[in-house]
């Protein structure tokens, strides 16, 4: 998909993080692209469609449950969470 490429592409940047990145560390897993900043990590789901994993849309039921379980496990370790800039502009 182009605009994820491009959303990667604008992550690889340092200039794209709020505060002094350092080096960019791209690690790709099956459905995600982790961001590993000088002080953060950043992840964002890729578009994928496994059948039993959907993330293909904002509204599919693996991405709600998702964020459920992300969103009461991690909120330890997780600063913000927020939807990408093609999910906003899709509302």
């Amino acid at each position: 998909m182009q605009i994820q490429k491009e959303v990667v592409d604008a992550l690889l940047a340092p200039d794209a993080y709020p505060k002094d990145a350092g080096k960019i560390e791209l690690i790709q897993t099956h459905i995600s692209f982790v961001f590993l900043t000088k002080n953060y990590v950043y992840k964002v789901k890729k578009v994928v469609n496994f059948g039993f994993l959907d993330f293909s849309t904002k509204g599919a039921p693996s991405a709600r449950k998702s964020l459920s379980l992300t969103g009461a496990s991690a909120q330890k370790y997780t600063s913000k969470s927020s939807p990408s800039q093609n999910q906003r502009a899709s509302r």
